[in-house]
């Protein structure tokens, strides 16, 4: 799925969550690929404790500071 277009690329991933019974999340993911400057990198990015969308803005967060997005 496209998630974020900028000038620099295009960000393209699924993020994912698993949870307690209580509720309480035990992971997040987000995998995907960018396309930035002729280039296709792919990635996978998984955090303890936290949802996919948390997973998300991390690798988004990556990929502004490395100019890709």
């Amino acid at each position: 799925m496209r998630e974020t277009e900028t000038t620099s690329g295009i960000l393209y991933g699924k993020t994912g969550s698993a949870a307690e019974d209580s509720g309480n999340y035990t992971l997040g993911w987000f995998v995907g690929f960018v396309e930035t400057q002729g280039e296709t990198f792919a990635f996978a990015c998984a955090v303890k404790d936290k949802k996919g969308k948390d997973a998300r803005v991390i690798m988004e967060t990556i990929f502004r500071k490395q100019g890709f997005l």
